[in-house]
Order: C-alpha cells, then sequence, then structure tokens
C-alpha cells in the first residue's frame, strides 16, 4: 500500500510545478503589463506636466542678445533698482543668508529667488525672452574683456562706484554705505568651460556638485568682481549679480540633463544637521517642483551661440540684431553641424586663481570646502593640459548643452536638428571617452591630497 500511494503522488507533481510555473509566468506577465501601463500612465502624466506651461521663457546667453534686447535688460534693471523692487530682493538674500550658503540648499534658493526676479523684470523689459545668463568660462583668463562690462551693459571693469548705464543706482545693500561699487582682481583667472565641464562631469552626487559649483565658478567671479559682489548677503545690490546667478543656475540645468537627465532629481546632504529633501518647501515651493524647473517654472536656456567664438553680439551704439560685432578672440572658431559654434580646442587649460583670503572672510565661504574645491581644479586643469597636449579633444560646456537632453537642447537654433545626430551621438561616445579618462587620471593624482 505504501508503495502504491507513493505511485499515486508521484505522477501529480510534475502538474503541479507545471501549474505553479504558469501561475508564476501569468504573475510575471501581469505584473510586466502593469509595469506597462504605469509607465504609459507616467510618460502620460509627464506630458501632460509638460503641457501645464502655456510657453516658456527663454533665457539666453548674454552675448546673444540683439541691441533692442540688451537696452531692455539695462532699463527694465535701472526701473526695479529705482522703484524699490531690487532692494526687497536684497533684503531677502540677506534674511535667507544662513539658509542659502554653504548648504546643499543654495542651488534651489537661488533658482526660485532669480526666478521671482525675472517675473518682475519681464514687467518692465518687454524685449527679452528670459533673464540673460552671463557664463563668464569664456573669458575665463580676463574676465574684465567681456561683453558685460562695456559702458552700454553694466560698466566697466574698474574699481570705485558702477560707471556707465548704471553710474548712481540707488544702493540697496542697507549695511554697505556709500554708492555701489566694484574692485576687480588684477590678475585673476576664472574656471574655463573646458575646467568647469569636466568638474561638473566628474561629479555624480547632488551634495558633491553643489559644493564644487557654490565654491568653485560660482565664487571666484563674486571675488574677481568683489566690491558689493563681494559681500555674500548685499551681492544683489550689484545688478551683475543676476546675470552671474542665472549662469549658475544654467550650470545646475546642464548637470541636471547629463546622462538622458539621469540627475534631475538628484537631491541629498545635510543642512543645520538634518537630511535635506525634495519635500522641503523653499520660497513657497517644494525643491521637488523647483528641480523640475522646466514644467513648474516654464523657462529653457538657449546654448550660447556668440560667446564660445568670442563675438560681441553688436558694436557700441550698434543697432542691427542680425551681424555679430568685433570677435575679440584671436583663437579660431569651430563650426558644429549640429549645434552652437564650440570654443577653439586649442587653448591652453590654466587653473582658476584661488579665492583672496579677504574674500573668504567677507564672503562667509566654507575655508575646508574652498580649498578641496580649488585643490581639485588645479589637478584637474594640470591633466586637462596634459591631454591637450597630447592631442586628445576634451569636452566643454557646448558638448553639455548637446547632451543635456535626450533630444537635444530644448531651444532649436538655425543651425540644429530636432534629433540628435550620428554627429552628436559621436560628440556624447567621445565625451564620455575623455570624462572616463579624466576620472581615472583624476583618482591616481588626488590619492596623493
Amino acid at each position: 500500500m505504501a508503495h502504491h500511494h507513493s505511485t499515486r503522488r508521484a505522477p501529480t507533481a510534475a502538474p503541479v510545478a507545471a501549474r505553479r510555473g504558469a501561475l508564476a509566468q501569468l504573475s510575471s506577465l501581469a505584473f510586466l503589463a502593469q509595469l506597462g501601463i504605469l509607465t504609459v500612465m507616467a510618460l502620460a502624466a509627464s506630458n501632460l506636466a509638460y503641457a501645464t506651461c502655456s510657453s516658456r521663457r527663454i533665457r539666453k546667453e548674454i552675448y546673444d542678445l540683439s541691441a533692442a534686447q540688451a537696452a531692455s535688460l539695462v532699463g527694465g534693471l535701472k526701473t526695479l533698482y529705482n522703484n524699490g523692487v531690487a532692494k526687497r530682493f536684497t533684503d531677502m538674500h540677506v534674511s535667507m543668508n544662513s539658509d542659502a550658503h554653504n548648504t546643499p540648499q543654495f542651488t534651489p534658493f537661488h533658482r526660485a529667488m532669480i526666478w521671482q526676479f525675472e517675473t518682475e523684470l519681464l514687467k518692465v523689459a518687454p524685449e527679452l525672452t528670459g533673464l540673460p545668463y552671463w557664463d563668464a568660462t569664456y573669458q575665463a583668463d580676463d574676465p574684465g574683456s567681456s561683453f558685460i562690462f562695456r559702458n552700454d551693459m553694466f560698466g566697466a571693469a574698474v574699481s570705485g562706484c558702477l560707471t556707465g548705464s548704471f553710474d548712481g543706482i540707488p544702493n540697496t545693500a542697507s549695511g554697505l554705505p556709500g554708492c555701489v561699487r566694484r574692485d576687480p582682481r588684477p590678475n585673476f583667472t576664472l574656471f574655463s568651460s573646458t575646467l568647469l565641464a569636466n568638474a561638473l562631469t566628474s561629479e555624480s552626487s547632488y551634495s558633491s556638485f553643489e559644493s564644487t559649483l557654490e565654491y568653485g565658478e560660482h565664487a571666484s567671479v563674486h571675488n574677481y568682481v568683489s566690491g558689493n559682489m563681494g559681500n555674500v548677503m548685499y551681492s544683489p545690490s550689484d545688478p551683475i549679480f543676476w546675470a552671474h546667478h542665472c549662469a549658475v543656475d544654467y550650470y545646475w540645468s546642464r548637470w541636471q540633463g547629463l546622462n538622458n537627465g539621469a540627475n534631475a532629481n538628484k537631491y541629498n546632504g545635510q543642512h543645520k544637521n538634518r537630511a535635506v529633501s525634495t519635500r522641503d518647501v523653499i520660497m513657497n515651493q517644494t525643491v521637488g517642483d523647483i528641480l523640475d524647473y522646466a514644467n513648474t517654472l516654464c523657462y529653457e536656456y538657449q546654448p550660447p551661440q556668440n560667446a564660445p567664438a568670442g563675438k560681441e553680439p553688436f558694436p557700441v551704439g550698434g543697432s542691427s540684431d542680425n551681424s555679430p560685432g568685433k570677435k575679440v578672440s584671436d583663437s579660431l572658431e569651430t563650426v558644429s553641424a549640429d549645434g552652437p559654434p564650440r570654443s577653439p580646442r586649442s587653448r591652453t587649460v590654466s587653473a582658476p586663481s584661488p579665492l583672496t583670503p579677504d574674500f573668504v572672510t567677507e564672503f562667509g565661504v566654507d575655508r575646508d570646502g574652498v580649498d578641496r574645491v580649488h585643490q581639485r581644479a588645479a589637478a584637474t586643469a594640470k591633466l586637462l593640459q596634459d591631454q591637450i597636449a597630447s592631442g586628445i579633444e576634451v569636452p566643454s560646456m557646448e558638448d553639455l548643452a548637446r547632451l543635456a537632453m535626450p533630444d537635444g537642447p530644448l531651444v532649436q537654433t538655425k543651425n540644429e536638428n530636432p534629433q540628435k545626430s550620428s554627429a552628436a551621438c559621436a560628440a556624447g561616445v567621445q565625451l564620455v571617452g575623455a570624462v572616463m579618462t579624466l576620472l581615472v587620471a583624476l583618482a591616481l593624482s588626488l590619492s596623493a591630497f
């Protein structure tokens, strides 16, 4: 009987296992189907979110403004500094100092702040499509030569009270009596486009990226201009603050877009002994919404056109919006068929100047953080220069502009195609290869630190 019982159980084992396998397979298929539905729903939700913006502000690099847009920018800023609006934003910056500097909240706070300022500016500057940004990396070796320091723009890079367009504007810095001043540092080098691109692409975590940006190019420009810009609380009293911080946000947006947007929602770190969260509220908006700037704040960045080639958009007093002015760089322009002009690849990559001790004290930056960022920048600059000397092409910010979105930049220029071309894909492969080569060498180099 025992044998007969076992012979009856044996034949049923296979069908049971088969039924279980079939059920598991059906469960897997059901899961995949549900996953597919959820994916479609997520894409639909994304498209709906994208469609919530009836239009988008387009922020242009300051070298790409027409004469009419530049005049509108200057006139609009003067209006805001004369009617008290700019004073309100300077006071806001003062009151939020400890929550907006030396913290992971640095980038979302300033993104929200400049967006609110941009809203006010567009009310009085009708020719603008958005707040222009000044990408100073293209004038890294001689920032004082930048188009932004022309007298018909933001005034000369000279020590003393502001000159040119903003001569005599009200000083919105209640803690800094007298006129709005600048004190440009001589022989001061900023982060170049190539150096900044490699510094940003070498950071995979948000907290590391944020400190690299805050203590790197952000602080370097403040240090170079100095005067009111050298004071952490009252720096918005100089109108150039807005163009600079718009560029800081531009760099963040490019980092967010790397690897088909893999960094878009990254946000981590410690603020006042607690972990930050995308649910945190900054200036009446959640950080999550601030991260998703294209869909919630409804703006996008046009990649630079004239600055990579060293061309001013129009001569002093010029009125032509279609013919660029003088070429201020003696290097040859490299034109890409699928994007904006590339900056010259034969240019040397210099290490940025260290922040001056008086600026570090006045601006209140974290000394250890500053030292780490600038040691790393100096090491990276040397490695990049070695690569260039070996004939290896290294990426720059224009490459990040091409690769920031899966289908290319949000704003298509006259030389850009709606979809990435094979040349753009090749540029992506070159960028990844160059960055990986750099990271390996950088890791070995920094092991001594």
